[in-house]
């Protein structure tokens, strides 16, 4: 017989992620409720846990976007292995492991599943067996700056950087009656990974989209996208902010610097790393993102200068990259913190950003906005 006061049995649970990124299996943050969905704890680094007996949920975000998920048999004196991996069937169900079983982990399937691009979808599309989208066979491609398209299918089309840019590069594509400009997220990198993209055509309650999406083989930049997408902010700025080494490395993949850069300011996060910031707004004068950035670092330091400006009202007349950095930079460019400040050129700035607004596409995640003229 229990006597209440028995202490509960202890057992060990130990968690795997499967991933194509060494760095991601090891530093994606792992999530453990009990059977109540209280939060036992929450781990990056470890992958060992010793937990009471009883019945867990153990869940991760994975590199898809997506929040893998399995329930648990913890017993006292025995070891559970889980394995979460990205991509699997919504059709498998959460099941019980026990004793050394190894869990399956099932992924969440929300009605509607927001954008996300993987390594998958990109095969699928490739082969021919891709979903199809309702009028993505009206979409054509009308221009390239900066890139050349490398692959083309009904849904997809996948580019490749020039070897040097001097602005964000970008694709015009008419899609019906509406013509539509999206920036590329890619950098000239001599045909490696991170001068590659993929364009999809998308489905969305609100209609045909497109998105940009930054490529699988970028792995870490690719699933950071992918969490940003599937509005898991939070854990995609665990991961940036764990993956700093990585994405310092900016002169191999400065595309997806910047997005780990504007995950970390949007958690509030990014201050720190403002000599990272500097140097990706000093050394890639094509990408005004950067600019933008660390005006808005100042900006929040309050030690913001006429040298900041002047980045901000540059940045104004270039394309961006990424859309939510169009916003900030309006937004940088109304509340300057000295009213009086190049009032004349910031107030051509605020025009220039504001007779853009109404063509932009705000479901996407890299600049994309209409033609003036065209079916919006």
């Amino acid at each position: 017989m229990i006597k209440i006061n028995d202490p509960v049995p202890l057992g060990s649970i130990d968690v795997s992620v499967a991933s194509d990124s060494m760095f991601l299996g090891q530093r994606v943050p792992i999530e453990i409720r009990d059977s109540e969905l209280r939060l036992v704890t929450k781990e990056t680094s470890s992958r060992s846990l010793e937990l009471p007996e009883g019945l867990y949920q153990v869940s991760a975000v994975l590199e898809d976007g997506r929040k893998h998920s399995s329930l648990v048999q913890v017993r006292g004196g025995q070891q559970t292995l889980v394995s979460i991996a990205a991509e699997q069937s919504a059709a498998n169900a959460s099941r019980v492991a026990s004793d050394s079983e190894s869990a399956t982990a099932p992924v969440e399937v929300p009605r509607y599943r927001r954008p996300q691009f993987t390594r998958s979808m990109e095969a699928a599309a490739v082969q021919g067996t891709e979903i199809e989208v309702e009028n993505a066979a009206d979409s054509q491609l009308l221009e390239v700056l900066g890139a050349n398209l490398s692959r083309e299918t009904r849904t997809l089309r996948i580019f490749q950087c020039e070897p040097q840019l001097t602005s964000v590069a970008s694709a015009l594509l008419q899609i019906g009656q509406r013509r539509l400009r999206i920036s590329l997220p890619i950098s000239p990198a001599n045909w490696t990974p991170s001068g590659s993209c993929a364009v999809r055509v998308e489905s969305t309650p609100t209609g045909i989209h497109l998105q940009a999406w930054i490529s699988p083989e970028r792995t870490v930049a690719n699933a950071l996208q992918n969490m940003l997408s599937g509005g898991y902010v939070i854990e995609a700025a665990t991961v940036a902010d764990d993956a700093v080494d990585l994405l310092q490395a900016k002169y191999s993949d400065p595309a997806g610097a910047v997005l780990g850069a504007l995950i970390l300011l949007k958690t509030g996060r990014l201050q720190r790393w403002t000599s990272w910031v500097e140097n990706l707004a000093r050394d890639f004068a094509w990408l005004p993102d950067g600019k933008v950035l660390l005006a808005q670092l100042a900006v929040e330091r309050g030690s913001a200068s006429d040298r900041e400006l002047s980045l901000a009202l540059e940045a104004s007349q270039q394309r961006m990259m990424y859309t939510e950095c169009h916003s900030l930079l309006l937004d940088l460019l109304r509340r300057w913190p000295r009213e009086e400040a190049r009032r004349e050129d910031r107030q051509a700035a605020i025009k220039r950003l504001t007779d853009d607004m109404p063509d932009v596409d705000w479901e996407s995640i890299c600049l994309t906005h209409a033609l003036p003229g065209w079916e919006r």
